[in-house]
């Protein structure tokens, strides 16, 4: 990966037990993506694929 990449980094979740460490690993993941596509000039808002998924889920609730 090192050849097709600028930096690697390791990063590991803290906090108190798994679980913590695991919600800390995706806050910094959310960080990360939001950080990445503001320096891209991608908006990050919209996700197609999740609005179709909240869209079949309401559809499945209301049947």
């Amino acid at each position: 990966m090192a050849e097709a990449v600028g930096d690697i980094v390791s990063v590991q979740g803290e906090g108190e037990g798994e679980l913590a460490g695991f919600f800390d690993l995706v806050a910094i993941g959310d960080f990360m993506s939001l950080h990445l596509a503001g320096r891209e000039g991608v908006d990050p808002g919209p996700v197609p694929v999740l609005t179709e998924i909240k869209e079949r889920l309401r559809a499945a609730g209301e049947a």
